[in-house]
């Protein structure tokens, strides 16, 4: 089963791509956005609605690859706010890679 990171939606294996998002598929659940972080922890939300499908999906492996509590509401990306420093480092990373 792979799940579409920004909807959560779950397809069957091989579907590479969200059917209602655009945005690619994972092979693990997303995070729920009152999953990230713990709740005495603060949140942060990257409004990222000019950013190509692409770019969030590069992001969104990204973060994976670097294990930080993440989840998406649609194009705007939820994480803790003591992983600002790591988010801003993967944003540029991605921004970095497609300019």
């Amino acid at each position: 089963m792979v799940w579409c990171y920004q909807c959560g939606y779950d397809f069957v294996d091989g579907v590479i791509e969200c059917l209602e998002c655009g945005v690619a598929t994972f092979d693990s659940p997303p995070q729920l956005p009152e999953e990230v972080g713990s709740a005495d922890e603060e949140q942060l939300a990257y409004e990222l609605h000019d950013w190509p499908y692409e770019r969030r999906n590069a992001l969104e492996a990204e973060l994976r690859q670097r294990r930080l509590q993440h989840a998406w509401l649609g194009p705007t990306l939820i994480v803790r706010v003591l992983d600002e420093a790591s988010v801003d480092e993967a944003v540029e990373l991605v921004d970095e890679d497609d300019s």
